[in-house]
């Protein structure tokens, strides 16, 4: 329950928030919820958590998960069966932290909820962007866990994901743009390292993916494989500048993949392109009879930019 000298509460105040709040943590909210509550302490958060509903509800289920007191499991198991979605989901991360086993199908319960439909009005709604930062949060948390009963539901996530981006590209019109990486390729990644942390390297059989992000997704898995995540410099960094790291890489792509030595290069080589393909330009749709990668490990798709 560390505070810096500029923060006039715990640390684990500060992320309750961040973590609760719609769009991420403004001062603005912590005075709001303290002008209504008093000051964010343990025994103020207990009362919300009694009194309270809605956001404030949230925020005080993050802020018990993430002060680790000894009343937090009483406090949060029962909010796993609630019938508010985002009291459910935040009480089986904060408790999934804690490596409380009760959360564990709760957990798995939420990545198998159905999206919003797959167009932008939904897609980009405060909650539903909420729930895909958890989606991710979430998904990190089941890689860390460890528990190998986690690879199914991670494995259909990223299927059914990619499945319901490929509508969402087919309902927007020519020339439409998006954010550099949108919440749910953010998402796939995530769960791709995932499933490299628990060594589910067939993870992306069966599941028809354009050359590009199959390129991507099979370093991302990769890259769990060797824990990058826990390294102190950037992910992305590390892929596109540390030839250690690229070595590392391309023993995992041959090794677990049977990829050539050409191929592994191309996985490395291509990765920044391959992770900002489209820039701001939305991809079109791909359903698997688009452009394919040759005997060579080329795509046709890339030969023609």
């Amino acid at each position: 329950m560390a505070k810096t000298n500029k923060q006039r509460w715990p640390e684990y105040v500060y992320r309750a928030f961040a973590s609760g709040c719609y769009g991420g943590f403004g001062e603005e909210d912590l005075e709001t919820f303290t002008k209504r509550w008093k000051d964010p302490i343990i025994e103020t958060f207990e009362r919300v958590l009694r009194e309270g509903r809605g956001g404030d509800k949230v925020i005080a289920i993050f802020a018990l998960g993430y002060a680790n007191v000894p009343q937090t499991r009483s406090l949060l198991l029962p909010l796993l069966e609630s019938d508010v979605r985002r009291e459910r989901w935040a009480s089986a991360y904060a408790l999934g932290k804690l490596h409380e086993e009760q959360a564990l199908p709760v957990l798995h319960r939420c990545l198998q909820e159905a999206r919003s439909a797959p167009s932008v009005a939904e897609a980009f709604e405060d909650e539903n962007l909420w729930l895909d930062t958890m989606r991710i949060d979430m998904s990190s948390l089941l890689g860390n866990w460890g528990q190998l009963s986690s690879i199914p539901v991670l494995r259909s996530a990223l299927k059914v994901t990619w499945e319901w981006e490929q509508l969402f590209l087919a309902g927007l019109p020519d020339g439409s743009e998006l954010e550099m990486i949108t919440p749910w390729e953010e998402y796939e990644y995530e769960l791709a390292y995932a499933l490299g942390q628990l060594g589910a390297f067939g993870a992306l059989t069966g599941i028809v993916l354009s050359p590009s992000r199959q390129r991507v997704l099979a370093v991302h898995l990769a890259s769990g494989a060797l824990q990058l995540h826990k390294k102190e410099t950037d992910f992305f960094t590390l892929i596109v500048l540390d030839t250690s790291v690229q070595k590392e890489l391309a023993k995992v792509l041959e090794h677990r993949f049977g990829h050539s030595e050409a191929e592994q290069t191309k996985y490395i080589q291509q990765f920044p392109h391959d992770y900002f393909r489209e820039g701001m330009q939305a991809p079109k749709p791909f359903y698997g009879n688009g452009p394919r990668d040759n005997e060579r490990g080329e795509s046709t798709e890339e030969k023609n930019l």
